[in-house]
């Protein structure tokens, strides 16, 4: 990873700054999806407790590119400041991860336990006393839409600790990874 593409949120008084990062996110996910086999790391560099107004991407120049002639940011372009792609700064040393972060006890597994039979009232009120207690309330996150079924859902983001030392690997369909690093600047 050389290069990268700051998209930076402008100001609005008619929409949040969350709400166009969210559908912001989402067109870059399609674009992704659609331009296998695209590299595209991302980070949000402005990440303080929400992730701030900036989405940053990483990868090659070519990849960038076709990304960028894909044109996937669509009518979304005039609510945004895109930087041309640019190398990362020699002076960075630092890396980290950028991964999605979902809690292992839920509503709808609750409600699978339930229908199997596999768990007694009692241990519905411990897994609902567990569920409340590891909620996700202090991780940043966008609001998406599920492309297969039409459905709302909050993605959680989870920031790997800053290392030293670069990892290479491939992103997901989300610019996403919890191996792979992305330049910490």
């Amino acid at each position: 990873m050389k290069n990268y593409q700051d998209i930076q949120i402008k100001p609005n008084s008619e929409f949040s700054q969350n709400f166009l990062l969210s559908k912001v996110y989402f067109n870059l996910h399609k674009a992704l999806i659609e331009n296998k086999p695209l590299n595209v790391g991302v980070s949000f560099p402005k990440y303080k407790l929400t992730l701030g107004n900036t989405i940053r991407l990483h990868s090659n120049k070519t990849d960038l590119l076709k990304l960028n002639n894909y044109c996937w940011l669509g009518d979304l372009n005039e609510f945004c400041d895109v930087t041309e792609i640019d190398f990362i700064p020699v002076s960075v040393i630092k890396y980290r991860t950028v991964s999605r972060w979902q809690s292992n006890m839920g509503k709808s597994k609750l409600k699978r336990l339930i229908k199997r039979g596999s768990i007694t009232e009692d241990d519905v009120r411990k897994y609902k006393s567990m569920m409340f207690k590891k909620q996700l309330t202090n991780l940043p996150y966008l609001d998406m839409k599920s492309l297969s079924n039409g459905q709302w859902y909050r993605r959680y983001f989870k920031m790997g600790t800053i290392t030293d030392i670069p990892i290479l690997g491939e992103f997901d369909n989300f610019g996403l990874s919890k191996k792979a690093t992305i330049p910490w600047f």
